[in-house]
């Protein structure tokens, strides 16, 4: 994999830590994953793991869900819900 895919995969992973860590409205113990297209349209991937069951999130907007600690399940997200639930955090976001 040639360095700049494999520095779009990790900068992909950041901002959906990112975002993740600062999201105000899933419920305590819920998780919320989104791969956000990054300059030029650029898209990533990121692989979430949970009780023996995984999600490939390689697509724009595409997202998995945990629970209460379940599985994974898969979330496409418009990029509206990503600005209402990741407003203020995507504010924030440098450039």
């Amino acid at each position: 994999m040639p360095v700049k895919n494999i520095l779009n995969v990790l900068a992909c992973a950041f901002v959906a830590a990112f975002l993740m860590a600062c999201a105000q409205q899933p419920r305590l113990g819920d998780e919320l994953v989104v791969v956000l297209p990054g300059e030029g349209r650029a898209i990533g991937g990121v692989v979430v793991r949970r009780n023996n069951a995984e999600q490939v999130l390689d697509k724009a907007f595409a997202g998995a869900r945990i629970v209460s600690g379940s599985k994974p399940e898969a979330a496409s997200l418009s990029p509206e819900e990503v600005n209402k639930i990741f407003s203020d955090t995507v504010a924030a976001l440098p450039g």
